[in-house]
């Protein structure tokens, strides 16, 4: 099984990252993390209650195309989940990485990240420099992302509680 590290801005945009892999890696199984970066917490407030408010940025529509993409390439997709990073530097991303597992990093290089939050951080910079296999691929052609743009283009809305994981088969 190959894992595979999506960065994510949480736009169905950000997702054709996920349809391109699964087109590059045709017939491997794949371990899919969607990750954002944010800037560290004091360390007083990684024992707050609000410690966890980051998954305020993930939409009701971002987890639907998730689990329309897992559902669509369950075949493929053997797990897919979100994972939060909080660092600033490479070795931080060198660690986070090895900490995972990761096999590669995927990203579409015509697909622009937007900063989500005052905190997020730009991460492609830094998983460029992380020394991990980086694969640039091009975004899927409109006719093969039917299952994203079949999505309803609602208004953001923040969801009360978020599981980590969105999907796992065995």
């Amino acid at each position: 099984m190959k894992h595979i590290l999506i960065p994510t801005d949480f736009t169905i945009a950000s997702l054709k990252a996920v349809q391109a892999a699964v087109g590059a890696y045709e017939g491997e199984q794949l371990k899919i993390t969607l990750f954002h970066l944010l800037e560290p917490n004091d360390i007083g407030s990684l024992f707050r209650s609000m410690r966890n408010k980051h998954y305020e940025m993930v939409t009701d529509d971002f987890n639907e195309a998730c689990q329309i993409l897992h559902n669509r390439h369950s075949t493929a997709i053997s797990a897919m989940h979100i994972k939060f990073g909080f660092g600033t530097t490479v070795r931080y991303i060198e660690n986070f990485l090895e900490g995972l597992k990761v096999d590669t990093i995927v990203h579409c290089g015509d697909i622009y990240l937007q900063e989500t939050s005052p905190r997020s951080v730009a991460m492609l910079p830094l998983l460029l420099r992380s020394g991990y296999p980086v694969n640039t691929l091009q975004s899927p052609r409109a006719a093969q992302l039917s299952d994203l743009n079949s999505l309803p283009q609602r208004d953001i809305k923040i969801p009360k509680e978020r599981e980590e994981s969105y999907a796992t088969t065995k």
